[in-house]
């Protein structure tokens, strides 16, 4: 990862639409020649260019448009030939976008996992939602999934022993 003051590119997920853009430009590549790319990386050693934007010397940063969620991509930074050609100065790593996780409506529940390689992550379980992902209102027991049997708690009880 490049430090303060180098020519740097960062491309983050707001969702798995929408990516956010930042650099920093130094006096290797000028802004007013300088332009950025949003690309997708596909199979093999493809790259399939989504979108194309000139560096504006005022700007450090810009919401760019994923077409896959769960596809890999990655800023770049360059320069545009006088046929047309991108040739690359620097680019943000390789970076997923996040994919469309259930929600309300989903008929089952999900495990979250978060690990050191993967970062954030879930799989589907064999656990149905009741009424589709709303739970009724009131009190009584909650089915849980079995990732967490051992921590499964009652709704409305007072899980603080010793208050009266």
């Amino acid at each position: 990862m490049s430090q303060r003051g180098e020519t740097q590119l960062v491309l983050l997920w707001r969702d798995p639409e929408v990516g956010y853009v930042y650099w920093e430009l130094t006096g290797e590549v000028r802004p007013r020649e300088a332009w950025a790319r949003l690309v997708r990386l596909e199979a093999g050693d493809g790259v399939e260019e989504l979108e194309r934007w000139r560096v504006d010397e005022a700007l450090s940063g810009r919401f760019v448009r994923a077409d896959q969620g769960r596809a890999r991509y990655r800023a770049e930074l360059g320069e545009v030939g006088s046929d047309g050609s991108f040739k690359v100065r620097a680019s943000s790593e390789v970076s997923e976008a996040p994919g469309r996780g259930p929600g309300d409506g989903a008929p089952r529940f999900v495990r979250v996992m978060l690990s050191k390689t993967q970062g954030l992550s879930w799989e589907p379980t064999e656990h149905s939602h009741p009424t589709l992902g709303r739970f009724l209102p009131g009190v009584g027991q909650r089915p849980s999934s079995t990732a967490f049997v051992g921590d499964q708690k009652t709704r409305g009880d007072d899980h603080r022993k010793g208050d009266a």
